[in-house]
């Protein structure tokens, strides 16, 4: 679950304007596993201030285990998220809105399986 956690981390912190090629950072799973300890209290006020979108069904939601998980041993990591459940099945309106980001920065967006 840390391994999620440091992912989205190193994520939230490299400049969105990286383009794919050699020499963008990279983090897999001995990155994760090597360099969770090494988070600070500055990366986390970083970390904070991203705006951050989860999207998806099962694995959002490990993502979100993965940023609790770490909280519930150390405040330190702690974010403020949202979760939106839609389900256009039943909601025809149930689309993600556009402020989104207005009052949490992690927003976890549950979407449908298809529409």
């Amino acid at each position: 679950m840390d391994k999620a956690l440091i992912s989205l981390f190193f994520l939230a912190t490299i400049p969105g304007n990286l383009p794919a090629q050699a020499g963008t950072t990279y983090v897999g799973a001995n990155e994760a596993d090597t360099l969770f300890s090494q988070i600070t209290q500055e990366d986390m006020d970083i970390i904070r201030t991203k705006k951050i979108l989860i999207a998806g069904r099962s694995y959002s939601l490990n993502m979100l285990e993965g940023i609790t998980r770490p909280a519930n041993r150390d405040a330190m990591y702690a974010l403020d998220y949202r979760r939106s459940i839609i389900n256009r099945h039943y909601d025809a309106h149930g689309d993600m809105p556009t402020d989104i980001f207005s009052q949490y920065n992690v927003n976890h967006y549950l979407v449908p399986l298809s529409d």
